[in-house]
């Protein structure tokens, strides 16, 4: 009789513990309702600390390796089942805005892409081909002129076949090369890629990203990153050097 009694007590405590939080919950929502922040959108917070989904309405946490691997996303606790994806909307907007511009300054634009859509051994920020599609990386090189100068270059590189594609954006707009040296620099461009293809063949394809030449002398386009951080096609002035 007293296990009975107690089993009954322990199950009415419970009961009432669970309305308790059901209750402090309801508040902590109507808190974060009546004044939310930019996350509301998406989830809120529990009275024990706890994420909540409001898509879904149960537990989420945020991560950048479960769900898609290499994106910040809103991922479900119990299926890990991803309800947001934050880099890829960020990479969208950002693709609409290059997209929509037809701004002839701007070739390419900034994406985050994931560990199986890009291998991370490879470094360096991502960047699409507007015309091609391509995904591209930047690669510092000095090019030697005809009349002895070192010229301080910065390339897009093609992730498919490492080739050297076009002076980048920024160095474009920072640089004013003449005629000569623009065609020294296509020069390299067109011998450059050559070698690399003799290298391929010779190390052949099978582990082709961990070839040397993808990681050497890594860069980034600083006019296009700052296109991709502020989402505005006119973003704060920078200043660029070697």
């Amino acid at each position: 009789m007293f296990g009975i009694m107690f089993f009954l007590f322990m199950g009415i405590c419970g009961i009432l513990a669970a309305c308790r939080m059901a209750v402090m919950d309801m508040q902590m929502y109507n808190i974060q309702r009546q004044d939310p922040d930019d996350d509301f959108e998406d989830y809120w917070m529990s009275a024990s600390g706890k994420m909540i989904s409001r898509k879904t309405h149960r537990e989420c946490m945020k991560s950048n390796y479960l769900g898609v691997k290499g994106h910040d996303c809103l991922v479900d606790c119990k299926t890990l089942n991803v309800i947001k994806d934050y880099t890829q909307e960020k990479n969208d907007r950002v693709r609409d805005l290059v997209l929509g511009a037809d701004n002839p300054g701007i070739t390419a634009y900034m994406t985050v892409a994931s560990y199986e859509k890009s291998p991370s051994k490879i470094k360096g920020d991502r960047y699409i081909d507007i015309k091609t599609g391509d995904m591209l990386v930047v690669r510092d090189f000095k090019v030697a002129s005809p009349d002895g100068e070192r010229l301080y270059c910065s390339f897009f590189m093609s992730l498919k076949n490492g080739h050297l594609i076009r002076l980048t954006d920024k160095c474009l707009e920072d640089r004013k090369f003449n005629d000569t040296q623009m065609k020294h620099i296509n020069f390299y461009i067109q011998d450059f890629n050559m070698k690399q293809d003799v290298d391929i063949q010779n190390k052949g394809n099978d582990d082709f990203e961990s070839h040397f030449y993808f990681n050497k002398n890594a860069s980034f386009d600083l006019k296009i990153n700052n296109i991709y951080h502020e989402e505005n096609l006119c973003p704060q002035k920078v200043t660029y050097s070697h």
